[in-house]
């Protein structure tokens, strides 16, 4: 029986390792195949039509041939010359196919779609709106793919286990990291504002003390030091060092930008960037119709490698230098911490005193206001 959980557990194993192994490949290449898919996508799509010589439906050949018979004797008109105006556009004839005999089988009208008409024409923005929605979600997955790779390789993951041992040599005495974090915050703001005064040329210590008289100072030096109101810190919490979390709005701050953040950063900046990239790829094929339908294709779904390499590379920049140096300055800030824990000791204990001794005055006051 023992045996045969043994066996059970081992096969459950194996199975377990196997579905990680399946789960990780299709991590590590789903931004890839995400990227052909779009690229085949975009191109295939932009291909499906011509933009230099749009032919005529079935039925505008119909009435189109129409009005040319009620106004001429002839049977067709002459090839590539004769010009009729229907729907505000200059339909020309195109014979496409000849009798041994030299009598037109195949034929079709058709105008020239310059400029206007690719501004005009809805399938411009269908195929903009196309390559803009897949860019951005190729850029979602590939960059999201790539910080998780870049995770996992060995440099990343010895800093995440300087992080950790920096965690666990706190661990006894986390219930002080907020007085910590509190010291931390108010030392970044007065070093930023120490910064702006001494950019000012005044010195701090001056500035500080009862003789500064801010009336004295010349215009540009008050300028300088009207930065101090500005001054917005994005202060560290106790979750910022044990762990990640999002947040907003542009503060100095003690550690390298947050993935999330910086994730929503580069995604909305990819959204604008890919945007004008899209019609400034239609303008460039508006152009070049000469080129025809081909190059359309081209053109977009090279839009969409552009956004699938760019993903990759600030995706794995970011998590080899910022994010990176995030887990090395959250390691050295709890090392810190680490080296002044009896420093946090004491100022606990200064106000517990202080505590105490505001009760105990407190007290006979109370008793006089009951008799």
């Amino acid at each position: 029986m023992e045996q045969f959980n043994e066996d059970n557990l081992s096969k459950r194993a194996s199975l377990y390792e196997a579905v990680d192994g399946i789960k990780s490949f299709i991590s590590t290449f789903l931004g890839v195949i995400v990227a052909l898919v779009g690229i085949v996508l975009v191109f295939v799509i932009s291909s499906l039509e011509g933009i230099k010589e749009i032919k005529a439906s079935n039925k505008e050949n119909a009435v189109i041939m129409g009005m040319w018979r009620e106004k001429n004797d002839s049977l067709f008109p002459e090839d590539r010359v004769d010009i009729i105006n229907y729907n505000d556009k200059e339909y020309y004839f195109v014979v496409e196919k000849l009798t041994d005999d030299g009598e037109i089988l195949e034929w079709y009208f058709a105008y020239d779609g310059g400029l206007g008409y690719v501004f005009k024409d809805y399938k411009f923005y269908i195929l903009t709106g196309i390559t803009i929605m897949v860019s951005i979600f190729v850029a979602q997955i590939n960059y999201t793919t790539s910080v998780n790779s870049t995770m996992n390789t060995t440099k990343f993951l010895k800093t995440l286990k300087a992080y950790q041992d920096s965690k666990n040599k706190i661990a006894k005495n986390t219930q002080y990291i907020p007085m910590f974090c509190a010291y931390k915050n108010k030392q970044l703001y007065n070093d930023t504002k120490r910064e702006i005064v001494e950019s000012a040329n005044i010195s701090y210590d001056f500035y500080s003390s009862p003789a500064f008289d801010i009336t004295k100072l010349e215009q540009w030096q008050r300028d300088i030091l009207e930065g101090i109101k500005k001054i917005k810190i994005e202060r560290i919490a106790p979750s910022d060092l044990l762990q990640e979390k999002s947040k907003n709005g542009r503060r100095i701050a003690l550690l390298p930008i947050a993935p999330e953040k910086h994730r929503k950063n580069y995604l909305m900046l990819s959204s604008i960037q890919k945007f004008f990239s899209s019609i400034l790829s239609g303008m460039t094929v508006a152009l070049g119709v000469v080129l025809g339908n081909w190059f359309l294709g081209i053109t977009y779904g090279f839009t969409v490698l552009l956004s699938f390499i760019m993903a990759n590379i600030s995706g794995a920049d970011y998590a080899n230098s910022g994010l990176r140096q995030r887990y090395i300055a959250k390691a050295d800030l709890l090392n810190e911490f680490y080296n002044m824990i009896d420093y946090f000791v004491e100022q606990e204990k200064e106000l517990a005193k202080k505590e105490v001794n505001s009760c105990e005055n407190d007290y006979p006051l109370l008793v006089v206001n009951e008799k």
